[in-house]
């Protein structure tokens, strides 16, 4: 287990290209791997220096977000990256091994031993347009694996593809995660297959939605809670948060710029089985005017860039 923690925003602002990605990010995940579930794109941009902080903090393994890739700590397997279809999986390894500072002849070798490593060699002379989605992401992984950096940031590695060829490619996954840590992206996962599979048994899960962060915890307690609502209120806030709880209902006040007086926004989380319903009556009660309510699951749009060619059925690695 780490001693500080993996991840941590503290009152973040992230901007790319003149837009705010997220205003007033915080959260805090411990130990050694970590699943980011809901929109997180924009951790995918500040990493790969697509994005930048320009208010508070966003750290991984204690470094700012905007360096840890470029340091060698944090290796990178982005939803979003286009792949040159005509290359072998070595030519593209040995090529990105090149990048990072590996002489002609190193490169080559640490192509050559990551896909051993990953026992992925099966797949290093075979053209890159020819390889299934999971081989694509698997390709991702180990690309992230050269250099062996300190952890691996994979972003969606499992959307789009069944659970058969999810199965393999969490193989690859486990192989690529001995010995270093790891940071796993899912949009909006089922309630039963490969990806929540691996989802709970990480260390620690945080859930995004609507812009915020919803949960952060353990695994079987994030993943496992009823529905959520963001609401929003232009006064009484701290009365209609006090009608909540008198009802049972949790409730927790988002980290968010503040407003008029009086005003605020709250994320309720709801019992299964129970409705927004005892959200209005609350609001009636303590005479706090409702100006949202947003159900919040997870994400589940597209995010922009997300192109990643090739589907198919369960791979080979032979």
């Amino acid at each position: 287990m780490t001693e500080g923690p993996l991840l941590r925003a503290e009152q973040a602002r992230v901007e790319a290209d003149g837009a705010t990605l997220s205003d007033s990010l915080s959260f805090e995940a411990r130990g050694d791997s970590v699943g980011l579930v809901g929109d997180w794109s924009l951790l995918g941009r500040l990493f790969s220096g697509s994005a930048r902080v320009t208010h508070g903090n966003v750290t991984v393994l204690g470094h700012p977000a905007g360096e840890a890739a470029r340091a060698g700590l944090l290796g990178l397997s982005l939803a979003s990256s286009p792949l040159p279809e005509a290359w072998s999986t070595n030519e593209y390894l040995a090529a990105s091994a090149r990048l990072i500072g590996f002489g002609r002849f190193g490169a080559t070798r640490a192509a050559k031993s990551v896909l051993s490593a990953l026992e992925l060699g099966g797949l290093s002379k075979r053209p890159i347009r020819l390889l299934r989605r999971a081989e694509r992401q698997a390709l991702g992984i180990a690309q992230a694996a050269l250099g062996s950096p300190e952890a691996l940031f994979l972003d969606r590695p499992f959307e789009g593809i069944s659970d058969p060829d999810g199965a393999w490619l969490r193989g690859v996954i486990d192989r690529a995660a001995r010995g270093r840590k790891l940071i796993v992206t899912a949009r909006a996962p089922s309630a039963a297959g490969v990806e929540v599979g691996l989802l709970t048994r990480l260390h620690h899960v945080v859930l995004r939605g609507g812009g915020v962060v919803v949960a952060s915890g353990r695994p079987g307690e994030v993943l496992a809670m009823g529905p959520r609502c963001l609401v929003r209120a232009s006064r009484g806030i701290e009365a209609f948060s006090s009608a909540l709880s008198s009802r049972g209902v949790l409730v927790e006040r988002p980290a968010w710029p503040e407003g008029p007086a009086g005003a605020g926004r709250l994320i309720v989380h709801l019992r299964r089985g129970e409705t927004s319903a005892v959200i209005v009556d609350a609001a009636l009660e303590a005479e706090a005017p409702l100006l949202e309510l947003l159900p919040l699951g997870v994400d589940t749009a597209p995010a922009e860039g997300d192109a990643r060619p090739g589907a198919g059925a369960a791979p080979s690695a032979s």
